[in-house]
């Protein structure tokens, strides 16, 4: 299932290409799912940053969490590192799109 969150909005709204904004912005509307940031999402996010994460991709994590996502796609490297190595304190799978559709493909 596809989804989509009050952080995720948040930061296409953040994009500066009004371009490039409004391609994010059209791919989004394909969520099949809406997560509103709420108090157990925000209390999530908290204790994620304090296992390494930014209030930003601990906010993304926890509200895919919330949103019961079987995986959380990514292309930062740097994000990707972050959650290989607290793995088991997540309650979902991070990995990048190219690897995912790897797997999916070719099981």
């Amino acid at each position: 299932m596809k989804l989509s969150s009050d952080i995720l909005d948040y930061e296409i709204s953040q994009t500066p290409d009004a371009k490039r904004r409004a391609r994010v912005n059209q791919l989004a509307r394909y969520a099949q799912r809406y997560v509103a940031v709420d108090d157990n999402i925000t209390e999530r996010a908290m204790k994620l940053e304090t296992l390494g994460l930014d209030a930003y991709d601990a906010l993304h994590i926890a509200s895919a969490e919330a949103g019961q996502a079987d995986v959380f796609l990514t292309t930062d490297r740097a994000l990707l590192r972050r959650t290989a190595r607290m793995a088991d304190a997540l309650h979902i799978r991070v990995v990048n799109p190219l690897t995912w559709l790897r797997e999916v493909l070719h099981p």
